[in-house]
């Protein structure tokens, strides 16, 4: 019996580079490792685009017709709106894609508590009672800076309305993050793909310009499910639902809650 001995032929730029080979092989890593995530990179450049291009794109359409505007009620959607959507944090969703690429999500499979609900309320945790107050100490100064171009609440009223409504904004805002983090069990990265979700949902939500404006361009925006998380509750608060109309809008955010959750 024979034993064949398996002997190692260097490549060519081995031979050339000798004991230097290790940093063409360095180089030659990261550009597998670059291509590996190239979907990634043009999710990026295109999450950069709608960052900066639909604010100009919205007012362009809406200068375009010679549209008259209501500043004060842009300026109270915009910022009042602002406060609201930062205790909706934007972490969770790539948290969970990295546990799932790590394979740490194993952890929280074996809990006794379910995953989904474990996160619901960790979300609840870190958001609107964690960070969401931390993040909107900026705005309060813009606030009272802008305090005289604001218009007054109609109906103190619409603040408990608007209390009961963002359990529905927030529970979308939450299945929306747990469904795009759970993409990275298909895909070998998350990070262009989040943060394109997260500069479309600011353009849906109506965060660079009431969904009104473009409601005359795009007839079903203000039906989709990321109007409910600022759109509609700034409707509420700017008085411009009446009860029927605010009772159809509590209507379809359960819909949506219910429709995610399927999903």
């Amino acid at each position: 019996m024979t034993t064949k001995i398996l002997t190692y032929t260097p490549s060519l730029m081995e031979k050339i580079l000798g004991k230097h080979y290790k940093w063409w092989y360095i180089i030659l890593y990261n550009i597998k490792l670059q291509n590996t995530y190239r979907s990634d990179g043009f999710l990026y450049a295109i999450s950069s685009t709608i960052s900066y291009g639909g604010s100009i794109l919205v007012w362009f359409l809406a200068t375009m017709n010679s549209q008259n505007f209501n500043s004060k009620e842009i300026i109270t959607y915009l910022l009042i709106g602002g406060i609201i959507i930062k205790f909706f944090p934007v972490w969770y969703g790539e948290e969970l894609s990295s546990k799932i690429a790590e394979g740490k999500l194993i952890s929280n499979l074996i809990s006794p508590t379910p995953i989904f609900w474990y996160g619901y309320f960790q979300f609840l945790g870190k958001g609107p009672f964690g960070s969401g107050w931390i993040l909107n100490i900026p705005s309060l100064f813009l606030l009272f800076f802008f305090w005289n171009q604001l218009l007054p609440i109609s109906n103190w009223l619409n603040i408990v309305w608007i209390l009961l409504f963002l359990i529905f904004s927030y529970t979308i805002k939450y299945i929306v993050e747990f469904l795009f983090g759970s993409i990275a069990f298909w895909t070998t990265g998350t990070g262009g793909l989040m943060e394109m979700a997260d500069s479309v949902s600011f353009f849906l939500i109506g965060g660079v310009a009431p969904l009104t404006i473009l409601s005359n361009y795009v007839n079903w925006i203000e039906y989709q499910p990321f109007a409910w998380i600022l759109h509609h509750p700034m409707q509420i608060y700017l008085g411009n639902y009446d009860l029927n109309q605010t009772l159809w809008v509590f209507a379809g955010g359960l819909v949506w809650c219910l429709a995610l959750y399927f999903l």
